[in-house]
């Protein structure tokens, strides 16, 4: 019991700390209700609150249209407003659209929480302070809206256990299809989208039937929650409209904003951070203007039903994860001076069935093209120095390789379970590239390597090539003409193709090399 008391002093406290210093109604009569700050932002500053001691205390204070003004004047005395305070229009179901002026310096945490009907934001933030942490974001919507049919009401107690959908579940909410953001309009000042400002401005809402679960209750007494349907969809973010051109998008700012169909950042823009667009589950185009010089790691992370992406020819690189994961994107035209493709950059593209690869491609990391399982065909331009391990592991479908050069270095498991290579045929260059032990881990013995006739024994002699061709091909001219250039004899050591003069060895180029 003591300490249950000394809790509710502390929580009482906390209330008292968070209870709104004053209130002034805008000229269009709206009143909005504010904290003064000034002690912390320099003198005369105040930032928008909820009313009363918490955010709760008065559902809904906050309709229709809100638009926040630069400063207000309080019992003579001019208050510049920085910021927006913590879950300051939380739950404000009515809550349709409001005006962020480009005076505010922060938003805080959940400060737009659950406005699952707000439809427009314009945000005029000049120069405001990133967030930290992404499940904080101001606009997410983290809870699950659930709209009903009928009248009757059943408590959350009575409703079964769907997992984490139980945990959500709030029958007063949207009552209508009239849910969730969809125009974001970011303004002509604006300098810096925040990280995390925009992050989840989106989410589900389930439409539940209990009419089978009446019916059956009405004849049988009994109730059966099995027989309620429920019907999902996603509702959010469908535009962004950029009225300027910000220098810098922060880390993971529209992450997660489900109903976002189409997108283009601007040219002018000079940074984009991490994961601008991952998850952004609806998202179907995206183009790309400004002249970045990386596609940074996870940019379209798990956008699922992404088709069509134009990017600037000034990326030289796409890094980490860009695109993992878009299982509808089919094909992508590569900028013309990239030189670096990432580690799973593309990995889990399901759809991906060809890729041009620039001529100044150098690098493809690990893991890159990991699980595209409709690629059925690579060619690797001359450029190509490194393939790092597992690139194109479990590539089910692929049939067709070839090397426009001779790669510096292919790493372990490159082509592993790429089972379709076992009938498939892989065109080699004239300088064998050295692979290792695992490069083809599980491809039989039959893919057919295709190499002129003057450098098969050369392939056939290697310890790991060498699998792909018959014995036979040992015995192939080249080996004679370096053996009568050398006016020594062939020999085979450990698996290697050697002509002996004397006490030294030669490989078939004529290459002194030490005796094996």
């Amino acid at each position: 019991m003591k300490r249950i008391f000394i809790l509710g002093l502390v929580a009482a406290v906390s209330l008292t700390v968070f209870a709104h210093k004053f209130e002034v109604a805008n000229a269009d009569g709206k009143t909005i209700y504010y904290n003064d700050v000034s002690e912390s932002y320099g003198s005369s500053a105040a930032e928008v609150t909820f009313k009363g001691t918490w955010y709760g205390e008065f559902e809904n204070n906050y309709a229709d249209t809100i638009v926040i003004p630069n400063d207000v004047t309080y019992n003579g005395k001019k208050y510049v407003v920085v910021g927006i305070g913590e879950q300051a229009f939380s739950i404000c179901h009515n809550l349709r659209s409001v005006t962020i002026p480009d005076s505010i310096k922060y938003i805080r945490d959940k400060a737009f929480k659950e406005c699952c009907r707000l439809s427009q934001v314009n945000y005029n933030a000049v120069k405001c302070a990133d967030l930290s942490m992404q499940e904080y974001a101001p606009f997410s919507i983290s809870n699950l809206y659930w709209q009903y049919e009928l009248d009757t009401v059943y408590r959350k107690s009575q409703i079964p256990d769907w997992g984490f959908m139980a945990d959500s579940i709030d029958f007063t909410l949207c009552r209508r299809r009239e849910y969730a953001i969809s125009e974001l309009n970011i303004g002509a000042q604006v300098e810096r989208v925040p990280s995390f400002m925009f992050y989840g401005m989106g989410g589900y809402v389930y439409n539940v039937d209990y009419t089978p679960f009446n019916d059956h209750f009405i004849n049988t007494g009994q109730e059966v929650w099995d027989s309620v349907k429920i019907y999902d969809s996603i509702t959010g973010i469908r535009k962004i409209n950029f009225k300027g051109v910000p220098k810098e998008i922060g880390n993971q700012a529209f992450r997660g904003c489900y109903g976002l169909t189409e997108v283009t950042i601007p040219a002018g823009v000079e940074k984009l951070g991490e994961a601008v667009f991952a998850e952004c589950d609806t998202l179907l185009k995206a183009t790309i203007l400004a002249s970045i010089s990386a596609l940074p790691s996870y940019t379209f992370m798990n956008c699922s039903k992404l088709r069509e992406v134009n990017l600037p020819n000034s990326v030289l690189s796409v890094n980490y994860q860009s695109f993992k994961g878009c299982k509808q994107l089919s094909s992508i035209t590569l900028p013309t001076a990239l030189t670096t493709i990432g580690p799973s950059a593309f990995q889990d593209c399901d759809q991906l069935t060809s890729i041009n690869y620039p001529t100044t491609l150098a690098a493809i990391d690990g893991y890159a093209f990991s699980r595209c399982t409709n690629l059925d065909n690579i060619t690797f331009p001359a450029s190509t120095k490194t393939i790092g391990n597992y690139a194109f592991e479990d590539c089910t479908n692929l049939t067709s390789i070839a090397f426009e050069g001779t790669p510096k270095e292919i790493g372990n498991f490159v082509f592993s379970g790429c089972r379709n290579l076992d009938r498939g045929t892989v065109n080699a260059p004239r300088l064998m590239p050295q692979i290792k032990k695992n490069t083809f881990f599980g491809v039989a013995n039959t893919m057919t390597v295709l190499v002129d006739d003057d450098v098969r024994a050369t392939y056939a002699a290697d310890p790991y090539w060498g699998r792909f061709f018959a014995p036979t091909d040992l015995e192939e001219v080249a080996g004679k003409e370096d053996a009568q250039k050398n006016k020594g004899i062939k020999t085979l050591k450990n698996g290697n193709l050697l002509i002996q003069k004397g006490d030294k060895f030669f490989n078939v180029l004529g290459q002194e090399v030490p005796a094996l």
